[in-house]
């Protein structure tokens, strides 16, 4: 069963009020094309909490500061 756009954001388990969800993620929720993946902006201090979690990852990338998270899917 394929997930939804929001079901998958929400798996991620930040904060729904401190996050905000730009590029093609948008796209996907209004049902105009599949997104890969979800692009988050978000303040320093969801950041920094990121940062401290194992169970995100810190990638640098063209001079931006990017986490993944490290999520299995079956």
């Amino acid at each position: 069963m394929n997930q939804t756009f929001a079901e998958r954001v929400k798996e991620l388990g930040l904060p729904l009020d401190q996050i905000i969800i730009i590029g093609s993620g948008i796209l996907d929720q209004l049902g105009i094309r599949q997104s890969a993946d979800i692009d988050v902006a978000t303040g320093r201090a969801v950041l920094e909490k990121l940062a401290g979690d194992s169970d995100w990852v810190r990638k640098l990338d063209k001079n931006q500061r990017q986490l993944k998270k490290l999520l299995a899917y079956h």
